[in-house]
């Protein structure tokens, strides 16, 4: 699972109020791949739900949506944002699952990692998804991948009361992005200075894909969800269980 230090409450406010483009021009190309697979009810699994923004699409267009997430922080801000739907602390890889129609995790959520604490396998996460969906339920996820272009980048963004200064550096023959993000969030007169390290696994997708097939999951890829782009070295993997 993510350290549990990651997306504190600083940085998880940075990220709603600064970082949410992707995943509110991602919703509707979502939707449309489940009704493309004719899953439009049901329970859906949000891993690495975030602040909710994906839970609360899926909510308006009639799933019962549970959203799971490492960061209590994410999950304050999730139950603000989507009341109806039901959200649980919990790590992507060990909580336990219900039955469901559809799993997503979006945003790269299973590359996270806690370096003091490995976490399974590929095969072994797969496994444990496909089990909880129900007969040609749907998973869909997306990751970091090898490849080009290289990832390493430093730069900076701020808004009316925040601003993050984030230095990327990735160790491609460790297969490793480190992410150091200093935070300054506004509170009344003065700002608070954080920082935060996020450790990321990047995957090979020959690897993904065994273990996919390992997991009786067929699988398709994309580099877009609907009319939104993934960022570079994304890879997402549209999978339906048997």
């Amino acid at each position: 699972m993510p350290n549990p230090r990651d997306y504190q409450e600083d940085l998880a406010y940075i990220h709603h109020a600064g970082f949410t483009q992707f995943i509110t021009n991602a919703c509707p190309g979502l939707l449309q791949i489940l009704k493309s697979a004719r899953i439009e009810k049901g329970l859906l699994v949000d891993l690495a739900c975030g602040s909710g923004i994906w839970a609360c699409a899926a909510q308006r267009a009639g799933f019962d949506v549970l959203g799971i997430d490492p960061s209590p922080a994410m999950i304050r801000l999730a139950r603000g944002i989507a009341p109806r739907a039901q959200f649980r602390r919990g790590s992507l890889y060990h909580a336990k699952l219900p039955r469901c129609c559809a799993i997503t995790c979006i945003g790269e959520g299973f590359t996270y990692f806690n370096p003091a604490k490995p976490n399974p396998t590929l095969f072994q996460l797969f496994r444990r998804l496909a089990a909880a969906l129900a007969p040609g339920g749907i998973l869909i996820f997306d990751l970091i991948v090898t490849g080009t272009p290289p990832l390493d980048k430093r730069n900076w963004s701020a808004g009316r009361d925040w601003a993050v200064l984030y230095d990327t550096r990735e160790f491609p023959s460790s297969q490793l992005l480190v992410r150091e993000m200093t935070t300054f969030r506004k509170l009344g007169a003065r700002y608070r200075r954080g920082h935060e390290a996020h450790h990321v696994r990047i995957f090979r997708p020959a690897e993904v894909a065994r273990a996919l097939r390992h997991a009786r999951f067929t699988f398709r890829t994309v580099r877009k969800f609907g009319k939104m782009k993934l960022y570079p070295r994304r890879l997402a993997f549209i999978c339906k269980k048997p």
